[in-house]
C-alpha cells in the first residue's frame, strides 16, 4: 500500500473485533500523516468523499488549525485527553460513561456542557451502542483493563468498578468519602473483593506459566483464599476492614496507586 493512501479503521464491533473506542481520533491521526506526506508535493491534501462522519471531518479541521461551529468543544475534549496524566478527567469521563451516566449527568458532575462530554466520548470513548450490553462492553474494555495494560493505572481501577459495579461502586471507589449504608457497604465491598481476587487469579496464573515466576506471590494468593474460607462468618466491621486493607495493598502493588489509607467507616 502506497504511504499516501489512509488506512481506514473499524468503526464498530460488527466490522472488526479490533475495534477500539477512540477510532475517530486515531482515524484523524492517519489523515493527517497522509496529510504530512502531501507536504513535500504539489497540490492540497481533501479526505476522501468516502468519509462521511462528520465528527471526523470536523475533527480534522480543528487537527488542522481551522476554526469551526464546533470549536471550543474540540478544544475541551481535546485538553481533556491531552492533560489526562495530571487530571484524570478523561478517565472520569470514560469510567462514568461504563457506569451507566448520562452525557448530561457526567456534565453536571464535572461542571461544564453536555456537548463536550458528547463531543470527548465520540472521539476518544465511542462506546454508545454498547452501554448495558455487558459481554460486548467487556470485550471492548479488556486490553484496557487488564494487569498487563500499559495505560493509566486509576483508570483501569475505575473502569473495572464501573463495569462490574455501576455508578455506586465506582463513586465508592473514586472517593472513598462518599457515604452508604451499611447493606451498600457489604454489597459493594463483596463485589469489589471478587473482582480483585479474579484479577489476582489471572495475574498468578500468568505468572506461574512464567520462568521467573515468584514463588511467593502464588502463596500470597492462596493465603487470602484460605483466610476468606476460614472465616466465612465473620462480623461486618471485621469483613470490611479486612477489604480495606486488602483493596488498598492491591491496589499500590498492582496498579501503582498512591499508600493512602481509606477513611474509617465510622466517618462514612
Amino acid at each position: 500500500m502506497s504511504t499516501s493512501s489512509p488506512t481506514r479503521l473499524p468503526r464498530s464491533l460488527h466490522e472488526s473485533p479490533n475495534f477500539t473506542p477512540d477510532w475517530r481520533r486515531l482515524q484523524v491521526d492517519e489523515y493527517l500523516r497522509c496529510c504530512r506526506h502531501h507536504d513535500d508535493q504539489e497540490g492540497t491534501y481533501i479526505l476522501p468523499s468516502s468519509e462521511r462522519d462528520s465528527f471526523v471531518r470536523a475533527y480534522f479541521k480543528f487537527r488542522s488549525g481551522i476554526v469551526g461551529p464546533k470549536y471550543a468543544a474540540f478544544r475541551y475534549a481535546h485538553d481533556c485527553d491531552d492533560t489526562n496524566d495530571r487530571t484524570f478527567m478523561g478517565s472520569r469521563v470514560r469510567a462514568m460513561t461504563v457506569a451507566g451516566l448520562t452525557c448530561g449527568q457526567i456534565a453536571t458532575r464535572l461542571h461544564t456542557s453536555a456537548e463536550n462530554i458528547e463531543t470527548f466520548q465520540k472521539l476518544f470513548f465511542d462506546v454508545a451502542d454498547y452501554l448495558g450490553d455487558q459481554a460486548a462492553l467487556g470485550a471492548i474494555l479488556a486490553p484496557m483493563i487488564q494487569e498487563s495494560s500499559m495505560g493509566n493505572s486509576r483508570e483501569r481501577l475505575w473502569l473495572l468498578a464501573a463495569l462490574k459495579l455501576g455508578i455506586r461502586g465506582l463513586d465508592y471507589t473514586m472517593d472513598q468519602r462518599v457515604k452508604l449504608s451499611a447493606a451498600e457497604q457489604k454489597e459493594i465491598s463483596e463485589a469489589i473483593h471478587s473482582i480483585l481476587a479474579e484479577q489476582t487469579l489471572s495475574y498468578t496464573l500468568d505468572l506461574q506459566s512464567r520462568p521467573e515466576a515468584k514463588a511467593e506471590v502464588v502463596e500470597h494468593y492462596h493465603k487470602s483464599l484460605e483466610h476468606r474460607s476460614r472465616n466465612p462468618e465473620a462480623e461486618q466491621d471485621n469483613k470490611l476492614a479486612l477489604f480495606k486493607a486488602g483493596v488498598m495493598k492491591a491496589a499500590r502493588e498492582k496498579w501503582g496507586l498512591p499508600a493512602k489509607e481509606p477513611a474509617p467507616a465510622e466517618s462514612r
